[in-house]
């Protein structure tokens, strides 16, 4: 935990070295925040999980006039009842990613964003037991602790609120490259600060 806080404020500090340009504003460059629901899909023996993640922080730094960088860290979790011979238990998730995102323009108020990176997560899944038909307990199971380097994928796009204060709608997905590392699909509302 303490990794992930030090590498997103070093990053945030950092970003402010960069030069803002006149279009800053009009470019969604600022602080935000993303409530989302998700899907969870950790590998192995556990199913889907569907959580909801109360929030996802991130900064958004200008690289061009239509291109920025975003460094976001997040942090979910759920659980998930043993069905159908599929392993139950509770998923804790924390995730820190950057990646560099293009605006496409396609109408006034449609300009989505677009972008890949990489990212660092962590699983933790503890409780984990299996359970029969009638739900009575069958097996438990070692808790995992596992992290790895997940590819990240982002889309969406923003509206005015006021003169530095933005909404909108992002769909991200992070795929994994380790094992015991949770896919993760996400539709979030993203509230951004803009200066």
């Amino acid at each position: 935990m303490r990794t992930f806080l030090c590498l997103f404020f070093t990053t945030f500090v950092v970003s402010w070295l960069f030069p803002h340009t006149s279009y800053a504003t009009q470019i969604d460059v600022g602080i935000g925040y993303v409530p989302e629901f998700l899907f969870l899909r950790p590998s192995g023996d556990m199913s889907t999980l569907a959580a909801f993640q109360p929030g996802r922080l991130f900064y958004a730094g200008s690289v061009g006039r239509e291109t920025r960088f975003v460094t976001e860290f997040g942090y979910a979790s759920g659980w998930r009842a043993s069905q159908n011979d599929l392993v139950g238990g509770r998923v804790s998730n924390m995730t820190m990613s950057t990646s560099l995102q293009w605006r496409f323009v396609f109408a006034s108020q449609l300009k989505p964003w677009v972008g890949a990176g990489l990212g660092y997560q962590t699983n933790h899944v503890i409780e984990r037991h299996r359970t029969d038909a009638q739900g009575f307990l069958v097996q438990r199971y070692d808790d995992i602790k596992a992290g790895g380097v997940v590819a990240t994928l982002r889309t969406g796009t923003f509206w005015n609120l006021s003169r530095y204060g933005r909404w909108g709608l992002e769909w991200r997905t992070d795929y994994p490259f380790a094992a015991n590392v949770a896919r993760i699909d996400g539709l979030g509302f993203v509230f951004l600060y803009a200066f």
